[in-house]
């Protein structure tokens, strides 16, 4: 059986502490120097750590942890990519770096069903707007012989 369970994101108790030395990004637009006093006049100063597009805490049934839990995502139809384990809790995946769009994820972990959704990430200016969500995997019941 298959069933995924969202939690709003208010209701997630994992918190993620991006490492500042991940990665820069040359995505970010420039600061708005046009005074040539080498300060920002107005213009959108971004900052440049990449930012996690989904962050999936994955529970069972009673609200524990599951270890050892992996995913994939994808968006549209491109190549599927795994998700990353989250820094600091061994039940949290991180599904992209500063990847909007329509992140198509499945969930999986062992002796539970396996879960897919989709999950809708923004940006501004600047940044992925994460999306911080928990999937609920169900025990896979097993036959007695």
């Amino acid at each position: 059986m298959r069933r995924l369970i969202r939690v709003p994101s208010s209701a997630l108790r994992a918190t993620f502490v991006l490492a500042p030395s991940l990665f820069a990004l040359a995505g970010c637009p420039p600061v708005d120097d046009k005074d040539d006093t080498g300060g920002d006049s107005g213009g959108v100063d971004c900052t440049t750590e990449a930012r996690a597009s989904l962050q999936l805490s994955v529970v069972d049934v009673d609200g524990q942890p599951i270890t050892g839990a992996s995913a994939t995502f994808s968006k549209g139809e491109s190549m599927e990519t795994d998700c990353e384990v989250g820094y600091g809790s061994d039940n949290l995946l991180i599904c992209g770096w500063e990847v909007s769009g329509d992140l198509n994820v499945t969930v999986q972990a062992a002796g539970f069903g396996g879960v897919s959704d989709t999950w809708t990430v923004t940006s501004d200016e600047c940044h992925v707007l994460t999306v911080q969500d928990t999937v609920i995997l169900e025990t896979i019941a097993t036959e007695a012989r």
